[in-house]
Protein backbone atom coordinates (compact mmCIF):
# COMPACT_ATOMS: atom_id res chain seq x y z
CA UNK A 1 0.00 0.00 0.00
CA UNK A 2 1.36 3.38 -1.00
CA UNK A 3 0.91 6.94 0.14
CA UNK A 4 3.02 8.17 -2.78
CA UNK A 5 0.78 8.56 -5.85
CA UNK A 6 3.30 7.59 -8.53
CA UNK A 7 4.33 4.11 -7.27
CA UNK A 8 0.75 3.50 -6.21
CA UNK A 9 -0.56 4.24 -9.68
CA UNK A 10 2.19 2.10 -11.22
CA UNK A 11 1.28 -0.93 -9.13
CA UNK A 12 -2.45 -0.33 -9.58
CA UNK A 13 -2.13 -0.26 -13.38
CA UNK A 14 0.34 -3.10 -13.80
CA UNK A 15 -0.81 -5.64 -11.25
CA UNK A 16 -4.53 -6.33 -10.92
CA UNK A 17 -5.43 -7.11 -7.31
CA UNK A 18 -8.62 -8.42 -5.84
CA UNK A 19 -10.90 -7.94 -4.03
CA UNK A 20 -11.21 -4.68 -5.93
CA UNK A 21 -11.13 -2.35 -2.94
CA UNK A 22 -7.64 -3.54 -1.96
CA UNK A 23 -5.55 -2.12 -4.74
CA UNK A 24 -2.40 -0.10 -4.24
CA UNK A 25 -4.37 2.76 -2.67
CA UNK A 26 -6.21 2.46 0.63
CA UNK A 27 -9.93 2.83 -0.03
CA UNK A 28 -11.43 1.42 3.15
CA UNK A 29 -10.35 1.27 6.79
CA UNK A 30 -7.49 3.18 8.39
CA UNK A 31 -3.77 2.76 7.90
CA UNK A 32 -3.13 1.62 11.45
CA UNK A 33 -3.08 -1.92 12.82
CA UNK A 34 -5.67 -4.12 14.43
CA UNK A 35 -9.42 -4.50 13.92
CA UNK A 36 -10.95 -2.05 11.47
CA UNK A 37 -7.66 -1.25 9.75
CA UNK A 38 -7.05 -1.66 6.05
CA UNK A 39 -4.39 -4.36 6.63
CA UNK A 40 -6.89 -6.31 8.76
CA UNK A 41 -9.57 -6.02 6.05
CA UNK A 42 -7.07 -7.13 3.40
CA UNK A 43 -5.92 -10.13 5.43
CA UNK A 44 -9.48 -11.20 6.20
CA UNK A 45 -10.47 -10.93 2.53
CA UNK A 46 -7.35 -12.83 1.46
CA UNK A 47 -8.05 -15.68 3.87
CA UNK A 48 -11.73 -15.84 2.91
CA UNK A 49 -10.91 -15.88 -0.79
CA UNK A 50 -8.10 -18.44 -0.73
CA UNK A 51 -9.99 -20.88 1.43
CA UNK A 52 -13.51 -20.21 0.14
CA UNK A 53 -12.85 -20.02 -3.59
CA UNK A 54 -10.72 -23.16 -3.65
CA UNK A 55 -13.54 -24.91 -1.78
CA UNK A 56 -16.13 -23.91 -4.39
CA UNK A 57 -17.94 -21.33 -2.27
CA UNK A 58 -20.07 -18.73 -4.02
CA UNK A 59 -19.49 -14.99 -3.62
CA UNK A 60 -22.33 -14.88 -1.08
CA UNK A 61 -20.77 -17.59 1.08
CA UNK A 62 -17.30 -16.02 0.85
CA UNK A 63 -18.72 -12.67 1.92
CA UNK A 64 -20.63 -14.30 4.80
CA UNK A 65 -17.39 -15.81 6.12
CA UNK A 66 -15.80 -12.39 6.59
CA UNK A 67 -15.74 -10.71 10.01
CA UNK A 68 -18.60 -8.30 10.62
CA UNK A 69 -18.05 -4.95 8.94
CA UNK A 70 -15.47 -6.19 6.45
CA UNK A 71 -16.31 -4.91 2.94
CA UNK A 72 -16.31 -7.35 0.03
CA UNK A 73 -16.45 -7.01 -3.72
CA UNK A 74 -16.85 -9.81 -6.20
CA UNK A 75 -13.33 -10.35 -7.61
CA UNK A 76 -12.48 -9.43 -11.17
CA UNK A 77 -10.71 -12.02 -13.26
CA UNK A 78 -8.75 -11.70 -16.50
CA UNK A 79 -7.56 -14.62 -18.56
CA UNK A 80 -5.50 -15.25 -21.69
CA UNK A 81 -5.48 -18.18 -24.11
CA UNK A 82 -3.56 -21.23 -22.99
CA UNK A 83 -1.47 -21.02 -26.14
CA UNK A 84 -0.95 -17.38 -27.12
CA UNK A 85 -0.19 -16.92 -30.82
CA UNK A 86 2.11 -14.22 -32.12
CA UNK A 87 0.57 -11.74 -34.54
CA UNK A 88 1.49 -12.34 -38.20
CA UNK A 89 1.54 -10.14 -41.26
CA UNK A 90 1.66 -10.94 -44.95
CA UNK A 91 2.95 -8.08 -47.08
CA UNK A 92 3.29 -7.52 -50.81
CA UNK A 93 4.27 -4.61 -53.03
CA UNK A 94 4.90 -3.62 -56.62
CA UNK A 95 6.87 -0.62 -57.89
CA UNK A 96 7.42 0.84 -61.36
CA UNK A 97 10.01 3.52 -62.08
CA UNK A 98 10.29 5.55 -65.26
CA UNK A 99 13.04 8.06 -65.94
CA UNK A 100 11.82 11.26 -67.61
CA UNK A 101 14.85 12.98 -69.02
CA UNK A 102 18.16 13.44 -67.19
CA UNK A 103 16.68 15.07 -64.06
CA UNK A 104 13.21 13.58 -63.45
CA UNK A 105 11.72 10.25 -62.48
CA UNK A 106 8.17 9.00 -62.06
CA UNK A 107 7.58 6.30 -59.43
CA UNK A 108 4.37 4.26 -59.08
CA UNK A 109 3.99 1.99 -56.02
CA UNK A 110 1.35 -0.32 -54.65
CA UNK A 111 1.65 -1.72 -51.12
CA UNK A 112 -0.68 -4.13 -49.34
CA UNK A 113 -0.69 -6.25 -46.21
CA UNK A 114 -2.94 -8.52 -44.19
CA UNK A 115 -2.53 -9.05 -40.46
CA UNK A 116 -3.99 -11.92 -38.47
CA UNK A 117 -3.68 -13.51 -35.02
CA UNK A 118 -3.60 -10.01 -33.55
CA UNK A 119 -4.37 -9.10 -29.95
CA UNK A 120 -7.76 -7.76 -28.84
CA UNK A 121 -9.37 -7.38 -25.43
CA UNK A 122 -12.87 -8.32 -24.27
CA UNK A 123 -13.80 -7.17 -20.76
CA UNK A 124 -17.45 -8.20 -21.04
CA UNK A 125 -17.50 -12.03 -20.98
CA UNK A 126 -19.24 -11.95 -17.59
CA UNK A 127 -21.46 -8.96 -18.34
CA UNK A 128 -25.03 -9.14 -17.05
CA UNK A 129 -27.96 -6.85 -16.43
CA UNK A 130 -28.74 -8.09 -12.93
CA UNK A 131 -25.12 -8.18 -11.76
CA UNK A 132 -24.71 -9.93 -8.43
CA UNK A 133 -25.05 -9.03 -4.79
CA UNK A 134 -21.92 -6.86 -4.95
CA UNK A 135 -21.94 -5.14 -8.32
CA UNK A 136 -25.48 -3.79 -8.56
CA UNK A 137 -27.87 -4.05 -11.47
CA UNK A 138 -28.08 -2.23 -14.79
CA UNK A 139 -30.88 0.23 -15.44
CA UNK A 140 -31.82 -1.87 -18.46
CA UNK A 141 -34.10 -4.90 -18.25
CA UNK A 142 -33.17 -5.89 -21.81
CA UNK A 143 -30.16 -4.88 -23.90
CA UNK A 144 -29.24 -6.74 -27.11
CA UNK A 145 -27.76 -10.15 -26.18
CA UNK A 146 -26.55 -9.24 -22.70
CA UNK A 147 -27.85 -11.93 -20.29
CA UNK A 148 -29.87 -10.96 -17.26
CA UNK A 149 -27.85 -13.12 -14.87
CA UNK A 150 -24.03 -13.33 -14.90
CA UNK A 151 -22.53 -16.38 -16.65
CA UNK A 152 -20.21 -16.85 -13.63
CA UNK A 153 -21.94 -15.44 -10.54
CA UNK A 154 -19.01 -15.61 -8.07
CA UNK A 155 -17.07 -13.10 -10.17
CA UNK A 156 -17.56 -9.48 -11.07
CA UNK A 157 -16.04 -8.25 -14.32
CA UNK A 158 -14.17 -10.89 -16.32
CA UNK A 159 -11.93 -10.24 -19.29
CA UNK A 160 -10.11 -12.28 -21.88
CA UNK A 161 -7.23 -11.54 -24.24
CA UNK A 162 -8.07 -12.81 -27.71
CA UNK A 163 -5.51 -13.50 -30.42
CA UNK A 164 -7.73 -13.56 -33.48
CA UNK A 165 -7.84 -9.90 -34.54
CA UNK A 166 -7.27 -9.11 -38.22
CA UNK A 167 -6.22 -6.06 -40.22
CA UNK A 168 -5.61 -5.03 -43.81
CA UNK A 169 -4.03 -2.19 -45.74
CA UNK A 170 -3.97 -1.26 -49.42
CA UNK A 171 -2.27 1.85 -50.73
CA UNK A 172 -1.32 3.34 -54.10
CA UNK A 173 1.49 5.89 -54.24
CA UNK A 174 2.66 8.18 -57.07
CA UNK A 175 5.83 10.26 -56.79
CA UNK A 176 7.56 12.71 -59.09
CA UNK A 177 11.23 13.26 -58.25
CA UNK A 178 13.45 15.98 -59.66
CA UNK A 179 17.20 16.38 -59.13
CA UNK A 180 18.92 19.16 -61.08
CA UNK A 181 22.55 20.15 -61.51
CA UNK A 182 21.74 23.60 -60.18
CA UNK A 183 21.25 22.42 -56.61
CA UNK A 184 17.50 21.84 -56.61
CA UNK A 185 15.94 18.59 -55.38
CA UNK A 186 12.14 18.21 -55.26
CA UNK A 187 9.69 15.44 -54.40
CA UNK A 188 5.96 15.60 -55.00
CA UNK A 189 3.83 12.62 -53.99
CA UNK A 190 0.23 11.56 -53.48
CA UNK A 191 -1.03 8.47 -51.65
CA UNK A 192 -4.49 6.95 -51.62
CA UNK A 193 -4.88 4.22 -49.02
CA UNK A 194 -7.41 2.34 -46.93
CA UNK A 195 -6.60 0.68 -43.59
CA UNK A 196 -9.04 -1.56 -41.70
CA UNK A 197 -8.71 -3.57 -38.51
CA UNK A 198 -10.51 -5.04 -35.49
CA UNK A 199 -8.52 -2.87 -33.11
CA UNK A 200 -5.75 -0.38 -33.86
CA UNK A 201 -2.31 -0.63 -32.29
CA UNK A 202 -3.41 -3.75 -30.38
CA UNK A 203 -5.58 -1.64 -28.12
CA UNK A 204 -2.73 0.44 -26.74
CA UNK A 205 -2.78 4.21 -26.57
CA UNK A 206 -1.22 5.97 -29.55
CA UNK A 207 -0.80 9.49 -30.79
CA UNK A 208 -2.48 9.19 -34.17
CA UNK A 209 -6.04 9.36 -32.95
CA UNK A 210 -7.42 10.20 -29.52
CA UNK A 211 -10.82 8.68 -30.35
CA UNK A 212 -9.64 5.08 -30.63
CA UNK A 213 -11.27 2.16 -28.82
CA UNK A 214 -8.90 0.05 -26.71
CA UNK A 215 -11.18 -3.01 -26.50
CA UNK A 216 -14.15 -4.55 -28.25
CA UNK A 217 -17.69 -3.31 -27.76
CA UNK A 218 -19.96 -6.35 -28.01
CA UNK A 219 -19.08 -9.16 -25.55
CA UNK A 220 -17.97 -12.46 -27.13
CA UNK A 221 -17.91 -10.94 -30.64
CA UNK A 222 -14.38 -9.64 -31.41
CA UNK A 223 -15.20 -8.25 -34.88
CA UNK A 224 -18.82 -7.14 -34.49
CA UNK A 225 -18.92 -3.33 -34.80
CA UNK A 226 -15.11 -3.40 -34.54
CA UNK A 227 -13.81 -4.40 -37.99
CA UNK A 228 -13.83 -1.04 -39.67
CA UNK A 229 -11.61 1.88 -40.60
CA UNK A 230 -8.40 1.87 -38.56
CA UNK A 231 -7.67 4.77 -36.20
CA UNK A 232 -4.98 5.95 -38.64
CA UNK A 233 -6.95 5.41 -41.85
CA UNK A 234 -5.73 8.38 -43.89
CA UNK A 235 -7.39 8.08 -47.29
CA UNK A 236 -5.62 10.95 -49.07
CA UNK A 237 -2.13 12.19 -48.36
CA UNK A 238 -0.30 14.86 -50.39
CA UNK A 239 3.34 15.78 -49.72
CA UNK A 240 5.74 18.14 -51.48
CA UNK A 241 9.25 19.11 -50.42
CA UNK A 242 12.26 20.80 -51.95
CA UNK A 243 15.86 21.58 -51.07
CA UNK A 244 17.99 24.12 -52.88
CA UNK A 245 21.71 24.32 -52.15
CA UNK A 246 23.35 27.35 -53.72
CA UNK A 247 25.84 26.03 -56.31
CA UNK A 248 27.48 29.37 -57.02
CA UNK A 249 31.00 30.36 -56.03
CA UNK A 250 32.56 33.81 -56.44
CA UNK A 251 36.13 34.97 -56.50
CA UNK A 252 35.20 38.28 -54.91
CA UNK A 253 34.99 37.87 -51.13
CA UNK A 254 32.19 40.42 -50.77
CA UNK A 255 30.09 38.69 -53.44
CA UNK A 256 30.89 35.32 -51.91
CA UNK A 257 29.74 36.49 -48.48
CA UNK A 258 26.46 37.93 -49.72
CA UNK A 259 25.39 35.73 -52.63
CA UNK A 260 26.87 32.30 -51.99
CA UNK A 261 26.41 29.64 -49.35
CA UNK A 262 22.61 29.68 -49.14
CA UNK A 263 20.44 26.64 -48.42
CA UNK A 264 16.65 26.79 -48.63
CA UNK A 265 14.34 23.87 -47.83
CA UNK A 266 10.59 23.58 -47.54
CA UNK A 267 7.92 20.97 -46.95
CA UNK A 268 4.15 21.07 -47.28
CA UNK A 269 1.65 18.48 -46.08
CA UNK A 270 -2.01 17.96 -46.74
CA UNK A 271 -3.93 14.90 -45.65
CA UNK A 272 -7.57 14.03 -45.20
CA UNK A 273 -9.12 13.70 -41.74
CA UNK A 274 -8.87 10.86 -39.26
CA UNK A 275 -11.85 8.61 -38.53
CA UNK A 276 -13.86 8.77 -35.32
CA UNK A 277 -16.90 7.17 -33.70
CA UNK A 278 -20.05 8.67 -32.21
CA UNK A 279 -21.01 7.37 -28.76
CA UNK A 280 -24.11 7.27 -26.59
CA UNK A 281 -22.97 7.97 -23.03
CA UNK A 282 -26.52 7.95 -21.59
CA UNK A 283 -27.04 4.34 -22.73
CA UNK A 284 -23.53 3.39 -21.63
CA UNK A 285 -24.06 4.83 -18.14
CA UNK A 286 -27.41 3.07 -17.73
CA UNK A 287 -26.00 -0.24 -18.95
CA UNK A 288 -22.75 -0.23 -17.00
CA UNK A 289 -22.76 -1.92 -13.61
CA UNK A 290 -19.13 -2.97 -13.32
CA UNK A 291 -19.48 -6.33 -15.07
CA UNK A 292 -18.74 -5.44 -18.69
CA UNK A 293 -17.41 -3.05 -21.29
CA UNK A 294 -18.45 0.57 -21.02
CA UNK A 295 -18.78 1.90 -24.58
CA UNK A 296 -22.00 2.06 -26.60
CA UNK A 297 -21.96 3.38 -30.17
CA UNK A 298 -24.86 5.71 -30.94
CA UNK A 299 -27.46 4.28 -33.31
CA UNK A 300 -27.59 6.11 -36.65
CA UNK A 301 -31.24 7.07 -37.21
CA UNK A 302 -30.91 8.14 -40.83
CA UNK A 303 -27.90 7.77 -43.10
CA UNK A 304 -28.67 10.75 -45.34
CA UNK A 305 -26.21 13.24 -43.89
CA UNK A 306 -22.60 14.23 -44.38
CA UNK A 307 -20.21 11.78 -42.69
CA UNK A 308 -17.29 14.22 -42.98
CA UNK A 309 -16.87 16.95 -40.35
CA UNK A 310 -14.47 19.43 -41.92
CA UNK A 311 -15.49 22.91 -40.78
CA UNK A 312 -14.81 24.70 -37.52
CA UNK A 313 -17.39 27.42 -38.30
CA UNK A 314 -20.11 25.04 -39.55
CA UNK A 315 -20.73 22.18 -37.06
CA UNK A 316 -21.73 18.82 -38.47
CA UNK A 317 -24.49 16.41 -37.36
CA UNK A 318 -26.88 19.28 -36.67
CA UNK A 319 -30.12 17.34 -36.66
CA UNK A 320 -31.69 14.22 -35.21
CA UNK A 321 -29.25 11.81 -36.85
CA UNK A 322 -28.14 9.80 -33.79
CA UNK A 323 -29.75 8.24 -30.76
CA UNK A 324 -28.17 9.54 -27.58
CA UNK A 325 -30.86 8.40 -25.14
CA UNK A 326 -30.63 5.96 -22.28
CA UNK A 327 -33.26 4.60 -19.90
CA UNK A 328 -32.89 7.34 -17.32
CA UNK A 329 -31.82 10.35 -19.44
CA UNK A 330 -33.02 11.17 -22.97
CA UNK A 331 -30.91 12.91 -25.59
CA UNK A 332 -31.65 16.52 -26.72
CA UNK A 333 -34.18 15.19 -29.27
CA UNK A 334 -36.10 12.97 -26.82
CA UNK A 335 -35.43 9.72 -28.69
CA UNK A 336 -36.48 6.44 -27.03
CA UNK A 337 -33.81 4.61 -25.07
CA UNK A 338 -31.27 2.81 -27.24
CA UNK A 339 -31.08 -0.88 -26.33
CA UNK A 340 -28.18 -2.14 -28.44
CA UNK A 341 -24.45 -1.53 -28.82
CA UNK A 342 -24.92 0.37 -32.10
CA UNK A 343 -25.90 -0.18 -35.72
CA UNK A 344 -22.81 1.15 -37.53
CA UNK A 345 -19.22 0.06 -36.83
CA UNK A 346 -16.61 2.20 -35.12
CA UNK A 347 -14.73 4.91 -37.00
CA UNK A 348 -17.51 5.45 -39.53
CA UNK A 349 -17.06 9.25 -39.66
CA UNK A 350 -14.15 11.52 -40.55
CA UNK A 351 -12.81 14.69 -39.00
CA UNK A 352 -11.15 17.75 -40.59
CA UNK A 353 -8.06 17.61 -42.76
CA UNK A 354 -4.54 18.48 -41.64
CA UNK A 355 -2.33 20.98 -43.51
CA UNK A 356 1.06 22.47 -42.74
CA UNK A 357 3.91 24.36 -44.45
CA UNK A 358 7.43 24.44 -42.97
CA UNK A 359 10.43 26.39 -44.30
CA UNK A 360 14.14 26.51 -43.46
CA UNK A 361 16.77 29.03 -44.52
CA UNK A 362 20.52 28.74 -43.81
CA UNK A 363 23.58 30.79 -44.74
CA UNK A 364 27.25 29.84 -44.52
CA UNK A 365 29.06 32.87 -43.10
CA UNK A 366 32.52 31.38 -42.86
CA UNK A 367 34.30 28.34 -44.22
CA UNK A 368 38.01 27.63 -44.66
CA UNK A 369 40.25 24.89 -46.00
CA UNK A 370 40.75 23.29 -42.58
CA UNK A 371 37.04 22.42 -42.26
CA UNK A 372 36.00 25.16 -39.86
CA UNK A 373 32.53 26.36 -40.77
CA UNK A 374 30.05 28.78 -39.21
CA UNK A 375 26.41 28.80 -40.33
CA UNK A 376 23.32 30.74 -39.22
CA UNK A 377 19.72 30.09 -40.14
CA UNK A 378 16.07 29.97 -39.21
CA UNK A 379 13.36 27.30 -39.26
CA UNK A 380 9.69 28.25 -39.47
CA UNK A 381 7.14 25.64 -38.40
CA UNK A 382 3.59 26.28 -39.64
CA UNK A 383 4.88 29.13 -41.76
CA UNK A 384 1.39 30.33 -42.75
CA UNK A 385 0.14 30.19 -39.13
CA UNK A 386 -2.81 28.11 -40.33
CA UNK A 387 -4.56 26.01 -37.64
CA UNK A 388 -5.59 22.41 -38.14
CA UNK A 389 -8.51 21.22 -36.07
CA UNK A 390 -9.26 18.19 -33.98
CA UNK A 391 -12.19 15.84 -34.46
CA UNK A 392 -15.58 17.23 -33.35
CA UNK A 393 -17.36 16.40 -30.12
CA UNK A 394 -18.66 12.88 -30.61
CA UNK A 395 -21.15 12.22 -27.81
CA UNK A 396 -24.72 12.02 -29.16
CA UNK A 397 -26.08 12.42 -25.61
CA UNK A 398 -24.85 16.04 -25.44
CA UNK A 399 -25.96 19.17 -27.22
CA UNK A 400 -22.46 20.01 -28.54
CA UNK A 401 -22.32 16.98 -30.84
CA UNK A 402 -20.55 17.91 -34.06
CA UNK A 403 -18.84 21.05 -32.74
CA UNK A 404 -15.09 21.32 -33.26
CA UNK A 405 -13.67 22.84 -30.08
CA UNK A 406 -9.89 22.38 -30.29
CA UNK A 407 -6.98 22.35 -32.69
CA UNK A 408 -4.19 19.78 -32.99
CA UNK A 409 -0.50 20.20 -32.27
CA UNK A 410 2.18 19.78 -34.90
CA UNK A 411 3.51 16.21 -35.17
CA UNK A 412 7.10 17.47 -35.38
CA UNK A 413 8.78 20.65 -34.28
CA UNK A 414 11.62 22.12 -32.27
CA UNK A 415 10.36 20.28 -29.18
CA UNK A 416 10.51 16.83 -30.80
CA UNK A 417 7.77 14.54 -32.08
CA UNK A 418 4.35 15.58 -30.72
CA UNK A 419 6.10 17.88 -28.26
CA UNK A 420 4.49 21.13 -29.37
CA UNK A 421 1.95 22.75 -27.09
CA UNK A 422 -0.08 24.42 -29.86
CA UNK A 423 -0.37 24.85 -33.62
CA UNK A 424 0.93 28.44 -33.65
CA UNK A 425 3.74 29.47 -35.94
CA UNK A 426 7.11 28.75 -34.33
CA UNK A 427 10.38 30.26 -35.62
CA UNK A 428 13.73 28.96 -34.39
CA UNK A 429 16.91 30.93 -35.10
CA UNK A 430 20.12 28.92 -34.92
CA UNK A 431 23.87 29.34 -35.20
CA UNK A 432 26.21 26.42 -35.77
CA UNK A 433 30.00 26.12 -35.63
CA UNK A 434 31.62 23.02 -37.14
CA UNK A 435 35.33 22.38 -36.62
Amino acid sequence: MFADAFPGALIENQYLTFPDNYGAFVQAGNVGQGAGSAPAYALASYNALTTGFSGGKSANRIAASLPAGSPFFAPAHYISPQHMITAKYAEWSLQLQQQLGPSNALILTYVGNHGYDGISYDYGINESLAGNAYTGSSNYSSFEDVPVNPPDAPFGQMGIINDGAVSSYNGAYIQLKHISRRGLTTNVSYTYAHALDDVSNQGQDEVFNNNGLPFQIVPDHPSLLMYSNADYDIRNNFLADFTWVDPFRFGNKVAQLGAAGWTVAGKTYWRSGEPFSVFNSNAANDLYNGTGNYYVLADVLGNHFNHFCTSFSHPCFQGNYFNGSGVSIPDPYGNPAQANFGNVPRNAFYGPHYADVDLSLYKDLFRNETGIRFKVGAQAYNLLNHPSFNAPQNNASLSNLGFIESDVVQPTGPYGSFGSTSFDRIVVVTGRLDF
